[in-house]
């Protein structure tokens, strides 16, 4: 009786382990003096399937000294004969001899060894089963192999998705499976990122004769190494290990592309815009607003917020889904109570969508340029009580209402000026400009250029249209630059414009030759600014290269004086009386080396509606801490200066206003 355990420690993973054992009967001739020692026999494959090559290598040893032995082996079933090896054998000894069968069929196979000694008759020592498996085969469907997402963005993961079958007769056991970005022979194999690492996919143990097994590979491509077309390659049992009916049906391919991340987008100066234009409101008046963002990546973007920042406060809104090359924007309304409005847009502004191209900070150019919009805010009318009119100014809210350009809320102390006034740069703008007629958004020969990619005005080919500017300006004596740039610096010539200044009597020519520093500051002079703005004309001059101009520049010079920044505040209803008398009062604080004076005046509707401004009534010292105006208006309106005599921050401040209005 011939008993046969296959796998007898059971260290390969199976399905099923109940056909792993047979028991067959074979007679053995008496004990022989040479015999195989069976324990030790290696079959080569371990586990032989159809078709293959089988090498059995089988130890002996002997009863006697010494022998000359003959063993002829048969696999019972085949049709090639008997295979016999001579061998001398010492008792010592353990050779050790091998037989090869090539392409066996599958079967129940038994290999009787016969031994012959010297003159001894032959004799049967010993039957090996060898069974020899069906084959597996392992196969995609070709086509079938997906990828998700449907549109792969850089950064992410790639799923690969697929089905192995295994349409041969027996089980397939322990099935690598690997992809490969490109022709398996550059062995540019597709891993996971897992624990600080790239990890390869784990084997399938065991695939039934019949089955199939749902394959699902997680792609993690390093950096911007996958950006582009790929030809990705799904290989089953990529080494080969596993002997198949068909080793053609392995692989499968798919073509995929790694989109860039999405871009999004503003227009410095297009991207948003008040739809009002400048001029009267109402406190708490709604400004219309229109703002529009793009995606110029080659990815969608999910949820995209687009924030809108309106005085110092945000107002978000959120578009689900911005495919690339589309255009998105909102159209809202938002309360003002400010004189002068600050308005952005700023697109993904907590940095949640990762985009092409974004800095450190997540800004890049997502963010638009402030546009400004000054208005004379006109401030609810009180009810009248005791036949008179009290209005109160005492909180940053109230005093916003005002304009001002280098004055602010000081914490516990009012208004007075914010920072210093030593030197200060004010980007040219088309706020500034008081006639946009001689600008335009593209070349022209005889139009100013606004070139909103670089923040310019660069002069026209032809003609000598002037271009007029009014940029708010600290007050007193200060050095005055603009900065300027000439493409004709290349060819080594000479830049030529004229100015005007607001004392000016007339133009004056400005030369600059190349110096070599690119952008460059000129010098207009020193000039004496009075009610907060510096206003100047700019003329083209005939034969001068192009000129660009980007800045002006106020500097104050050690020995200039006192410098001084203004505050406007709004318009207070003056109420149904004929002529009305104003009583004005403040809390002021003024430390040494600072001044502060406060005026008043009327303002009045002319015959079509609009705002009229009347001249600055009075004038006195901040420290009387009162004045009164008499005559007749619809509004009124009080203006503080706030000077500084040193090169410190010391400021004076106005803590709180009262304005007291009743019938002459």
């Amino acid at each position: 009786m011939l008993d046969v355990l296959v796998d007898p420690t059971g260290r390969v993973r199976e399905s099923n382990k109940d056909d792993n054992r047979a028991v067959t009967e074979w007679i053995i001739d008496s004990t022989p003096e040479v015999f195989p020692i069976t324990r030790d026999i290696n079959l080569v494959p371990s586990i032989p399937s159809e078709g293959t090559e089988i090498k059995i290598s089988i130890p002996f040893t002997a009863r006697i000294e010494s022998a000359t032995a003959s063993v002829a082996a048969r696999l019972v079933g085949l049709p090639s004969g008997t295979e016999q090896i001579t061998f001398v054998i010492d008792r010592d000894q353990r050779p050790r001899q091998v037989w090869t069968w090539p392409n066996v069929p599958a079967g129940d196979h038994r290999l009787p060894l016969v031994v012959a000694i010297d003159d001894v008759p032959s004799a049967t020592v010993a039957v090996i089963p060898v069974l020899v498996s069906e084959k597996p085969d392992l196969a995609f469907t070709p086509g079938t192999l997906q990828y998700e997402p449907a549109h792969p963005i850089l950064g992410q993961s790639v799923f690969l998705t697929t089905r192995l079958y295994n349409i041969g007769r027996a089980p397939a056991y322990n099935v690598q499976i690997a992809a490969y970005d490109g022709p398996k022979e550059d062995n540019n194999t597709i891993k996971r990122f897992q624990n600080k690492t790239y990890i390869s996919p784990e084997p399938i143990s065991t695939i039934g004769a019949g089955e199939g097994v749902d394959i699902r590979l997680r792609w993690d491509m390093p950096g911007f190494a996958g950006l582009g077309p790929h030809d990705v390659t799904i290989v089953a049992d990529p080494k080969g290990t596993i002997p198949e009916v068909d080793e053609t049906n392995n692989e499968d391919q798919v073509h995929l592309t790694i989109h860039d991340l999405p871009n999004l987008a503003v227009d410095p100066w297009d991207g948003v815009q008040y739809l009002i234009p400048p001029g009267e409101a109402q406190w708490g008046q709604a400004i219309p607003i229109r703002a529009e963002g793009y995606n110029r990546g080659e990815s969608p973007a999910e949820r995209v917020r687009m924030s809108l920042l309106f005085n110092g406060e945000e107002y978000s809104y959120i578009f689900p889904r911005v495919e690339p090359g589309a255009r998105f924007e909102t159209a809202t309304a938002l309360p003002s109570r400010s004189g002068k409005n600050v308005l952005e847009v700023q697109l993904d502004r907590y940095d949640l969508i990762a985009e092409r191209g974004e800095t450190d900070k997540g800004i890049g150019d997502n963010l638009s340029k402030p546009h400004y919009l000054y208005l004379d805010m006109v401030m609810p009318q009180v009810a009248v009580e005791n036949n008179r009119l009290l209005y109160h100014v005492e909180d940053e809210t109230e005093y916003s209402a005002g304009v001002h350009e280098y004055t602010g809320w000081i914490p516990d102390r009012g208004i007075g000026i914010k920072g210093d006034l030593e030197e200060h740069n004010i980007e040219l703008r088309p706020t500034y400009v008081s006639d946009m007629t001689p600008v335009s958004t593209v070349r022209m020969p005889r139009n100013w250029w606004w070139q909103k990619e670089y923040d310019c005005f660069t002069t026209p080919p032809e003609g000598n249209r002037d271009l007029e500017f009014s940029v708010p300006a600290p007050n007193g004596q200060y050095d005055v630059f603009i900065e300027i740039f000439s493409s004709g610096w290349v060819n080594q010539a000479t830049a030529v414009f004229s100015v005007r200044c607001k004392n000016d009597s007339e133009f004056r020519s400005v030369e600059r030759f190349y110096s070599g520093e690119g952008y460059c500051f000129q010098p207009l002079g020193s000039c004496h600014i009075v009610e907060d703005r510096f206003s100047f004309i700019l003329r083209p001059v005939t034969g001068s290269p192009p000129i660009s101009f980007y800045k002006v520049k106020f500097k104050r010079p050690s020995n200039g004086g006192p410098v001084a920044a203004g505050y406007s505040s709004a318009l207070f209803p003056a109420g149904p009386f004929e002529r009305k008398r104003v009583q004005l009062s403040w809390d002021a604080e003024i430390p040494e080396g600072t001044d502060l004076g406060v005026r008043a005046r009327w303002c009045d509707r002319d015959e079509q509606g609009g705002l009229r401004h009347m001249p600055w009534m009075r004038f006195v010292p901040g420290a009387q801490g009162n004045l009164n105006i008499v005559g007749k208006g619809d509004y009124v309106q009080f203006y503080g200066l706030f000077a500084r005599h040193r090169h410190d921050s010391a400021t004076s401040t106005i803590r709180s206003v009262t304005i007291e209005i009743e019938p002459e």
